[in-house]
């Protein structure tokens, strides 16, 4: 900075303090007794210990090194007055457009639209107005934004190093409800509300996504206050507006939110807002005196005509030698089967929601069925597993079909009497 050379390095914090350091050979940054310029305790990591070590102990052979503080430390914006998410590495700024950065290492925080400016001056940052920058120090409560270097007993190292495979929280999906109840509280155009899926009855974890519905009153059209509530999470929130899904009088809008948290929005006129299904929990307003219809679940019959079509395209595409799409049919051909076990032991048969459920023999028995790679034998004999599942579960699911076409299918290449 300031033509020094020196290497900036942002470091995400455990717990509560994100930091930017720069770069020493041979430099300790304190990790893990301390974080940032603050103690760290590896047992109670939401609260900062009052004494820890300035140097390396023995018997390290580095023992009498000093801890090398920040530069640049903050508190993760969840706390009250903390300034952003996890810090994201930047650059010095050397161009001729924006000259009051000049010289300036600018960063971005995670999540968020906001950057920051600062200036290293007798070994601490500055603002990008000259004053002493504003991060160091702040609330004392413990920030939510967990990095991937937290370590618990029995984790390997490569478990302790990998990334987190859903970066964002449970408080950060808190805040997403509570802005958009706050939002709905506000426009008078909507009159009710409720949380469905599967955090709406106590059944969802810390992976499950944000779903709200909400009724609109049946003199504005929902589409206008769609719209109007998606410029406001685009512009606030940076969601990115994914698709869109019409059901009956319902409109259903799916958006991305920083971190990977996906929120479901759904908006119907007021004399249609029913539970459309066991999952819904009512949070403002009323629902219509008539009830809502429950999606009915798909039919046997249904599943095990699709399934054998899919069969006999996959079986086309092996021998054109569309490898992909064959693949893609396969998959197709195991869903329809899993889904008839679903079915039949009353388990949700759609969009793969029941088939962890199933009985470890059942699901053993497709274990065949998956496509190890697209060389044309590999897929035939995925597609006869695939197939053979698809008619056994056919079978036990009292398909009047499933005799009918056994045979043809059977005597093809691609399956066996075995089953």
């Amino acid at each position: 900075m300031g033509g020094s050379h020196d290497l900036f390095v942002g470091d995400a914090g455990q717990e509560l303090w994100e930091e930017v350091s720069i770069t020493v050979k041979g430099g300790n940054y304190g990790w893990n007794v301390k974080e940032g310029t603050h103690c760290f305790s590896t047992e109670n990591p939401d609260e900062s210990p009052a004494d820890c070590p300035d140097s390396v102990d023995a018997p390290h052979p580095r023992a009498g090194d000093p801890l090398i503080d920040p530069v640049i430390e903050y508190a993760n914006h969840h706390q009250p007055g903390g300034l952003g998410a996890t810090v994201i590495g930047g650059h010095v700024y050397r161009g001729q457009a924006l000259p009051q950065l000049s010289g300036r290492y600018v960063f971005p925080f995670h999540a968020t639209r906001r950057c920051r400016a600062f200036r290293a001056a007798r070994g601490r940052a500055r603002g990008a107005r000259g004053r002493a920058a504003a991060v160091l120090g702040g609330p004392a409560r413990p920030a939510i934004l967990r990095s991937s270097r937290r370590t618990e007993p029995g984790l390997g190292q490569a478990a302790r190093s990998s990334m987190r495979a859903v970066v964002f929280t449970v408080e950060q999906r808190d805040a997403l409800r509570g802005r958009v109840l706050a939002l709905a509280d506000k426009d008078r155009r909507v009159v009710a509300g409720a949380a469905v899926g599967s955090l709406a009855v106590g059944g969802g974890d810390r992976f499950s996504d944000l779903d709200l519905t909400f009724a609109v009153a049946d003199d504005v059209p929902v589409a206008d206050v769609l719209d109007d509530w998606t410029r406001t999470l685009t512009d606030e929130l940076g969601a990115v507006q994914l698709v869109d899904l019409e059901r009956g009088p319902t409109i259903y809008r799916v958006f991305l939110l920083p971190d990977a948290l996906q929120f479901d929005l759904s908006l119907t006129p007021a004399a249609r807002f029913a539970a459309a299904g066991p999952r819904f929990r009512l949070l403002f307003g009323e629902t219509a005196a008539e009830a809502g219809t429950a999606p009915k679940p798909p039919a046997a019959g249904e599943l095990f005509g699709w399934g054998v079509i899919y069969c006999l395209h996959a079986r086309a595409c092996i021998e054109r030698g569309r490898v992909w799409q064959a693949e893609h049919y396969i998959g197709a051909v195991r869903d329809h089967a899993l889904s008839l076990g679903c079915l039949r032991r009353e388990l949700p048969a759609v969009q793969a929601r029941g088939y962890d459920d199933l009985p470890a023999d059942t699901l053993a028995s497709f274990d065949g069925t998956h496509v190890g790679s697209l060389e044309p034998e590999r897929l035939r004999s995925a597609l006869s597993a695939a197939t053979r599942a698809l008619l056994h579960e056919g079978k036990q699911a009292n398909v009047p079909s499933a005799d009918a076409a056994a045979q043809p299918l059977a005597e093809s290449r691609y399956t066996s009497s075995g089953d």
